[in-house]
Parts: structure tokens; sequence; C-alpha cells
């Protein structure tokens, strides 16, 4: 039976869950934008129309070619006046390491939005934020440039619902029933067909959530009739601790969960375990650091 459909949480100045983070005293979030300010580019996906790339577009970046590992990039930064573009060059490595079927996906968080503009003058198109407010002033700053398409990978805490699914085509962390039938609910008020990862935990970690694939099994028939939720695959985070002989496995785990489903999408693999992912057959990596550095923001 699915979940009593709760009500829309008041408004910022009279719910303190407005706050992008749980913090007493922090700073109240403002309301989201209207959708008609925020243009088309975050509400479809290059993954979901199919459609060739314009005249000019690069689109290697996203649908890189086959390659081989290769040792560990160099850190990167908006310019480096003594040799080639770091950015350009770490980029273009990734191209050749990441093998036919895996996409790349920038996480931009903690970064500025100038480099982000960099990235996708350099041919990439996907990027994700965790942070809400963080990611709309920099939504704001890219506005002028066509076809970004924006994913959402940090934990969605419910009464930010609305405001992120109108800024981002695909959500990565819908982590409970209660949370896809809200989404569900709010995606048909707002006429949007958002794409989502339904998030599985594999093994213990109280720093994650997600659905136990007995749980996902279990509430699997119900989730797959919420139109107009597009349900496109997994999502799993390696649990921090986790030899690199363990991670494989958890990997592989993730991706029989969704053939057993059929889902044919795979949000698997970061910084440090995206060679374990892709080998698993993750369809796409979430890179931050191995793309761009450290953040310039940290958190």
């Amino acid at each position: 039976m699915a979940a009593a459909v709760e009500p829309e949480p008041p408004g910022p100045s009279q719910d303190p869950r407005w706050r992008d983070d749980p913090i007493p005293g922090a700073p109240l979030e403002s309301p989201p934008s209207t959708p008609d300010s925020l243009g088309s580019a975050a509400r479809q996906s290059p993954l979901e129309t199919g459609a060739p790339p314009g005249p000019g577009e690069r689109i290697g970046c996203d649908r890189p070619g086959h390659g081989s590992a290769t040792s560990p990039l160099p850190a990167a930064s908006l310019a480096d006046p003594g040799g080639p573009d770091p950015l350009e060059r770490r980029l273009e490595q990734l191209r050749h390491q990441l093998p036919a079927g895996t996409r790349l996906l920038a996480v931009s968080k903690g970064q500025p939005a100038a480099l982000i503009r960099r990235a996708a003058a350099l041919g990439q198109r996907s990027f994700a934020e965790s942070r809400l407010q963080e990611a709309q002033a920099k939504q704001e700053a890219l506005a002028d440039l066509p076809g970004l398409d924006w994913h959402f990978i940090g934990r969605l805490q419910a009464n930010k619902a609305r405001a992120v699914l109108r800024r981002f085509a695909t959500i990565h962390s819908v982590d409970s029933l209660a949370l896809a039938e809200r989404l569900a609910r709010i995606a048909a008020e707002e006429d949007l067909s958002p794409a989502v990862f339904l998030q599985v935990k594999l093994r213990p970690d109280p720093a994650k959530a997600g659905f136990s694939p007995d749980d996902l099994r279990q509430a699997w028939p119900h989730l797959r009739t919420l139109a107009p939720l597009r349900p496109l695959g997994l999502m799993t985070i390696a649990p921090l601790g986790l030899g690199p002989g363990e991670r494989p496995a958890l990997f592989a785990a993730c991706a029989a969960l969704a053939q057993e489903l059929g889902l044919a999408e795979l949000s698997m693999g970061m910084s440090e375990d995206w060679r374990e992912a892709a080998a698993a057959g993750s369809t796409w990596v979430r890179l931050g650091s191995a793309l761009f550095g450290a953040r310039s923001t940290p958190g």
C-alpha cells in the first residue's frame, strides 16, 4: 500500500528545514525560483533525448571511447601559464581511460562556476551538485550556456524536493519509498518527468542512506508505477574503509541487482574507486577530484 501523502511543508519563513544543512542558527534559504525563470536546460537530459550533438559539439567527454587506466592524474586548475591547460589534459586522459558505455559525471560541488564553464568549453556537458543553494548560484551564473545536463547527487531532504526537481534533470539519491512518492507527486504538479536512480546500501554504513536489497525488491512493484518518475537504474557508494579487494564484489552485487530488476543504468564509482566500478559495468562514474583537483570550497 502506498504511503500516505504528506502535506507540503510551510515556506522558509515558517519552517527551519529549508536550511541547506540542519544546523541550528544557520541562515534560511530563499524560496525556490519559479519554473519559468529556469530555462529548459535543467529539464531535459541528453541521456534521455538521444538527440545528436549540435554543430561543433563534442560528446566524447560524456561518452568516452575505449582506453586503459594510467597513473593518477595531476591536479587541475583554471589555467597553467607554464604549459597545457591541466583541466583539458585530465579530461582528455579520462576520456581515453573510461570504457565504452561509461559516462563521466563531473562532480562540480565546491568548484567555481568559472571552472565548470571551462569544462563545458572542453566538451563536458554533465555536472553533479549536492547542495541546492550552491547549485542555484552556479546555474544562474551559467545560464547563458546551452545544453548543460545537471544531476543531483546529494542527500535529498523532503522539503527541498520541489526546488531540486525544478533545477535537475536527473536525481541519483532516491533512497526511500516515501521520497519516491513525494517526488512523483510534485513532479506531476510541476509537469516534469525526472530521471531517477534508486540508492541502495549493500554494506552496513551508518553514514549513508538507501534501500537494502530486500527492501528494494519488495518496493519495486510499486516504485515502477510512480509516474511521472522514470527509474533509470541503481546508485551505490562504497563505504569508507572498504578495501580495494572488497569493492569489486560490492559493485558486482549492485549490477546483479539492477539486472534482476530490469534496470539498465548504474551510477557507481567515484574518484578513488571508479576503475573497479567501470569494470563492473557502471554507466556513470561520479568524478570530482580526479577531474578538477581539490575543491575550492571545502566540504
